[in-house]
């Protein structure tokens, strides 16, 4: 009996080892890898909500480096100053941008600021090579990626010298015959002659004072008053485009002070207390100059007109409120009568005329 049961497991175990051998071993997952590099700078736009729900879109950057399957960079949105749905650490980095790190797993990206996803956190999906989209995690309302990779350009093909031509081979000539000796004519003298008095004149430079050149010259700002008939043009927070309001107003401006040409125009450009005064000074500037090159565009002369910029130093409001900010971020104008130069001045001859 028991021979009989050693024989039976013998032979189960054959058959086991019989069906099992022609199987494979089940082997580990295959580590997932990233298909492309991301390497480069990523630009775009960022599509969020500004202040009171408002609709917001501009530029973004991305600078980024891969190194195995991790990347560093940094990250650059223009404009998010006044964008609440872009997170505060983000806005408050501005131009500068923030930096970033990021893990690549196939075709996701996901981008975190160095400090943590706490602060900043983006799943991008690479679309082809040189697209990605995605938003930007935990933000209500949500906030929209759109990048494209910028390729560097092929370099031109290497330009190829021809090569010089032979130098051609030169026969010597047989020796000339020595030439025959050559009499001098006599010279005649010819008699002086006295320089014309009107070439002389031309010549030797006035010595009248000459009128100095002051087309150039910045006129002073403590000369111009305030415009009261021009309207003042307002603007939205951080930005220098012109509203519809603006453009109307621009309009009127411009028909007045065509009727007006003897005035010259002082454009100054105002913003409020939010951001740096070196930030604010050049979007005071930005706005001067949006209103000039409108004005100028309607048909007043580009040379009656000036600009500068006060930033945040000379506020309308002083109180910290939403109302008293936009009155801050306005442009407004001064003007003085022109200047004549004395080609412009009526002559004595113009006045005897007139008389008559």
């Amino acid at each position: 009996m028991r021979s009989l049961l050693m024989v039976a497991s013998l032979s189960l175990l054959t058959a086991c080892a019989t069906t099992n051998s022609g199987a494979p071993m089940p082997s580990a997952l295959p580590i997932s890898s990233a298909e492309t590099d991301v390497t480069g700078r990523w630009t775009g736009t960022w599509v969020g909500t500004g202040l009171f729900e408002s609709p917001r879109e501009d530029a973004v950057v991305l600078d980024i480096k891969q190194v195995g399957f991790s990347a560093y960079g940094r990250m650059v949105f223009d404009g998010s100053v006044a964008a609440e749905s872009v997170p505060w650490d983000v806005r408050r980095e501005g131009l500068s941008g923030a930096r970033v790190a990021a893990t690549i797993m196939g075709s996701q990206v996901h981008v975190t600021h160095e400090r943590g996803a706490r602060i900043f956190a983006a799943d991008l999906t690479r679309i082809g090579e040189d697209r990605m989209i995605g938003d930007v995690r935990g933000t209500a309302p949500g906030v929209q990626l759109l990048l494209t990779r910028a390729r560097k350009q092929d370099p031109p093909p290497a330009r190829v010298m021809p090569a010089p031509p032979a130098e051609p081979v030169v026969t010597p000539e047989p020796a000339a015959a020595p030439d025959a000796p050559v009499t001098a004519a006599p010279v005649v003298e010819e008699p002086a002659t006295q320089p014309d008095p009107v070439q002389i004149a031309a010549v030797i430079p006035s010595e009248e004072p000459q009128a100095p050149d002051t087309s150039a010259e910045r006129p002073k700002v403590e000369d111009f008053v305030p415009a009261i008939d021009l309207r003042t043009v307002y603007f939205d927070f951080d930005s220098a485009k012109l509203r519809a309001d603006a453009l109307d107003s621009l309009a009127t401006n411009a028909k007045w002070l065509q009727e007006h040409d003897e005035l010259q125009l002082m454009i100054e450009g105002h913003c409020d207390e939010v951001g740096t005064p070196e930030y604010n000074h050049v979007l005071g500037d930005r706005r001067a100059e949006s209103v000039r090159a409108t004005l100028a565009a309607s048909g007043v002369e580009a040379e009656r007109m000036a600009t500068i910029s006060y930033g945040k130093e000379r506020p309308v409001c002083a109180e910290a409120t939403d109302e008293c900010r936009k009155l801050n971020r306005h442009v407004e104008f001064r003007v003085k009568t022109r200047e004549l130069h004395k080609s412009d001045e009526p002559t004595k001859s113009d006045e005897s005329n007139k008389m008559e």
